[in-house]
């Protein structure tokens, strides 16, 4: 019904964990993750709800991620697969999709989206394995921006924006008539769906986007989606990224067509220094400073002739959004 959890719930939820934790602790064994501490609370909660249907969407890779403790699904889902997180799953493409794939459970039902070979070949080699049935999503055929047409329904209509969107609904609806769900509810639930911090519009004078890419794959495609939507006109940046990521590559990716650009900290404890991302940064684009998010947003608020994208960790992006309502209320 859209709710969420709410505070008391999740202290209870908590309490419970916390107790199943120090049984663990006295036999001597490991502490839980936070994550996974995280996760016995999400199963706990969809248990006590009767949840028809649970969404669950693994922390990181897959065949060893907590959330893959399930024995069984109604559908494996897996999105594209590019080099991200390589000190835990692998230097490789193929190590990185068999990681993956190790959310293929025996006898399920597979979904993905089009790969390259040498990731096909790892996922079918799986599927095989557990005699699982493999259902690629066919390739959308965009009719215009935020419309396409999928196999034998026409113009449909998402709300999202950017390039990359419509490949993800294309997997969407996939997933959806496996399921059994109507076009109809198909159609509807595309058109409404929200997901904050994905090429989100946060402000229109002047026009101040978010965007949570921070890898490699999700640059190319931010990148894409820019030059979409904003060609010939002025681009400021803000930039926030973790240090264990390729931010460099990121930055050699976006900061050449850039008018300015703020580097700055991204929340939690792997965050990469502002200055010294700005110094990174300056390799390709001298118009580049080290600042606070809040001076940063409040400059480029400032700037009614240039489009803002403010982008890479997801984590500092809801200060971006307190710090822009903040000075719409000004």
């Amino acid at each position: 019904n859209g709710e969420c959890m709410t505070k008391d719930e999740a202290a209870e939820y908590i309490t419970r964990v916390f107790g199943a934790i120090d049984k663990i602790l006295e036999k001597g064994m490991p502490h839980p993750t936070k994550f996974e501490a995280e996760t016995a609370m999400a199963f706990l909660y969809c248990r006590d709800k009767k949840c028809d249907f649970a969404i669950l969407e693994t922390g990181l890779g897959g065949r060893e991620d907590a959330l893959n403790v399930i024995d069984k699904s109604e559908i494996s889902v897996i999105t594209s697969i590019s080099m991200d997180h390589m000190q835990f799953l692998g230097d490789t493409i193929e190590d990185i999709a068999y990681q993956k794939a190790g959310i293929i459970k025996e006898n399920g039902v597979v979904v993905t989206t089009i790969h390259s070979d040498k990731v096909m070949d790892v996922i079918k080699a799986e599927c095989e394995k557990k005699n699982a049935r493999l259902v690629i999503a066919k390739e959308a055929r965009a009719v215009k921006e935020n419309t396409f047409d999928y196999d034998d329904m026409e113009n449909i209509e998402i709300s999202l924006d950017g390039t990359f969107q419509i490949q993800n609904a294309a997997l969407a609806l996939e997933v959806c008539t496996q399921m059994g769900i109507s076009e109809d509810e198909i159609r509807r639930g595309l058109n409404n769906a929200v997901w904050r911090g994905r090429f989100e519009t946060i402000n229109k004078n002047p026009l101040f986007v978010i965007d949570g890419a921070h890898n490699v794959a999700a640059a190319e495609e931010l990148q894409k989606s820019i030059k979409q939507k904003f060609d010939g006109k002025k681009i400021n940046y803000i930039m926030g990224v973790f240090a264990d990521k390729e931010y460099e590559a990121i930055v050699k990716i976006m900061a050449p067509q850039a008018n300015r650009i703020f580097a700055v900290t991204a929340k939690g404890e792997r965050a990469l220094k502002s200055d010294e991302l700005a110094k990174t940064i300056k390799k390709y684009n001298k118009n580049t400073e080290a600042q606070s998010i809040e001076y940063a947003v409040r400059q480029c608020l400032n700037d009614k002739e240039s489009v803002t994208v403010a982008f890479g960790s997801l984590s500092y992006l809801k200060d971006i959004i307190r710090v822009v309502e903040d000075e719409k209320m000004r």
